[in-house]
Parts: structure tokens; C-alpha cells; sequence
């Protein structure tokens, strides 16, 4: 998937898929993660590369990702 110049590939781990997202991003940037109610759960700060986001702590359902250039993309965790 292609926002604004930056090339980000979201894909869950095979055989944790419940707990773990893998974020690839070309450059650095910040990641801030909001539940369904729109309060701020975890921020993290993304590394050029491959970047492992652990969910085991929240519980299942819809999660918004958002970097901080503004790209938005949901997340279900089940």
C-alpha cells in the first residue's frame, strides 16, 4: 500500500496472528495506535525497516493505526 509517498506493508505474523503485526516502512516515522473509541492505546516509533507491533495486551477488536504524517488504516484483532 502506497500513502503519500511512503510505502508501508502491514501483514500479520502466520502462526501468531492474533497477537502480532508487522509494520515495513521505508522511513522512519511514529505510529500511534486507537481503539474503537478513538482512545490512544500505544505509540510506537517506527525504525526504517521491519517493525513487530505485540497486541497480546488488548483486548480483540477494531484498532485504528495512524502514522504521523496522517495515514489511517484498520486493524482487527481476533
Amino acid at each position: 500500500m502506497e500513502w503519500r509517498g511512503l510505502l508501508f506493508l502491514l501483514f500479520t505474523k502466520p502462526f501468531l496472528a492474533t497477537d502480532y503485526v508487522f509494520i515495513k516502512v521505508p522511513t522512519a516515522t511514529r505510529l500511534s495506535v486507537y481503539d474503537l473509541v478513538g482512545r490512544l492505546v500505544k505509540e510506537v516509533q517506527l525504525a526504517a525497516g521491519t517493525t513487530e507491533i505485540s497486541l497480546q495486551d488488548y483486548p480483540n477488536g477494531l484498532y485504528v493505526f495512524r502514522t504521523a504524517g496522517g495515514d489511517i488504516w484498520k486493524v482487527v484483532k481476533e
